[in-house]
């Protein structure tokens, strides 16, 4: 039998443009080994395949140019992200799809868990702790299984009903 286990995911720094120029690296829990890359399309969306690997997946946004990459939230203009962003996540078992959001919130789970860890591979154990944690502190149940509804660009924020989860999200970010 094939294990296949894939990472997918999406990226927020504001509503991520068509033509932009980033990818998606996902590594082990070591930050060092790559299971694969992966390419964002325009809704920010990325798949990267990492085979029949389980444990701690670790994905980094790579900017590779000068190409706007998402619509600023502040201004309404098209800005290069030039920020590392992290997220991270584990998959448990064969066969899984790991789903990700990648953002500021999760860059700061990601750099508590490194914290935590100090020179050792981050375990499943901090990684589920520390999204949560991070989660929990935002008053988000989850990092990564809430879709984040943007306040601008094409979306469906809408405060004036009361911020469900995914635009209480947006309004976060």
């Amino acid at each position: 039998n094939t294990v296949n286990n894939t990472v997918t995911g999406t990226i927020v720094g504001g509503p991520v443009l068509e033509g932009n120029d980033l990818k998606v690296i996902a590594y082990q829990a070591d930050g060092v080994t790559v299971l694969g890359e992966g390419t964002v399309d325009a809704t920010g969306k990325f798949t990267i395949d990492v085979g029949s690997y389980t444990g701690v997946v670790i994905a980094k946004v790579v900017n590779e140019g000068a190409e706007n990459d998402y619509l600023d939230e502040a201004t309404g203009v098209g800005k290069d992200l030039n920020a590392e962003l992290f997220s991270m996540g584990v998959v448990s078992t064969a066969n899984r799809t790991l789903t990700l959001n990648v953002n500021a919130l999760t860059t700061v789970a990601y750099q508590k868990a490194i914290e935590q860890s100090g020179s050792e591979p981050l375990d499943e154990a901090t990684v589920t702790s520390t999204n949560t944690a991070i989660a929990q502190a935002f008053g988000l149940s989850n990092l990564h299984t809430t879709n984040v509804i943007t306040t601008n660009g094409s979306t469906s924020f809408d405060s004036s009903d009361g911020l469900n989860e995914g635009e209480t999200y947006g309004a976060i970010l």
